[in-house]
Formats: C-alpha cells, structure tokens, sequence
C-alpha cells in the first residue's frame, strides 16, 4: 500500500491530458499546475509529477481549440 504513488501520479496525468484537450494549454497549466505540485509535494515526487504534467500539457492537443491562437479565432465566423 506505501507504494501507490505511481497510481497516482498516472491518474493525475490523466486528468490533465483531458483538461488540456478540452482548454488551451495555457489556461489548463495556469489552473492545474499549483494544485498538481502540491500535490506531487504531498506524494513524495514533486520533480516528477511537475515535469509528466508539463510534457502532457503542451503535448495533449486533440481539438482545435487547444492551442491559444486556434481558441481565440474558432468561435469568429469566416467573413465573406
């Protein structure tokens, strides 16, 4: 049982992954990140789960809206 950070720091990357395809990669580190550290903090591996969620971040980008350019001009119709 003292050994289930690895669970952990998987199940955090997973969360993020997801956040970060749904927000740009920049919101979600603004709003993730502060928790995640203490989190990584409280487990032990603040170095590792700082940097897997770093990587994850600006790797997870499945919808268009992910990145901060595309955000902005997705919700502008096409002038004519």
């Amino acid at each position: 049982m003292a050994n289930q950070w690895p669970v952990q720091v998987a199940a955090f990357n997973l969360f993020l992954v997801v956040i970060s395809n749904v927000l740009s990669s920049t919101v979600c580190a603004i709003i993730c990140y502060p928790v995640i550290v203490r989190v990584g903090v409280t487990l032990g591996h603040p170095k590792l789960v700082g940097m897997t969620c770093c990587i994850l971040t600006s790797g997870a980008m499945g919808l268009p809206v992910s990145s901060f350019p595309n955000a902005i001009q997705t919700p502008q119709p096409a002038p004519l």
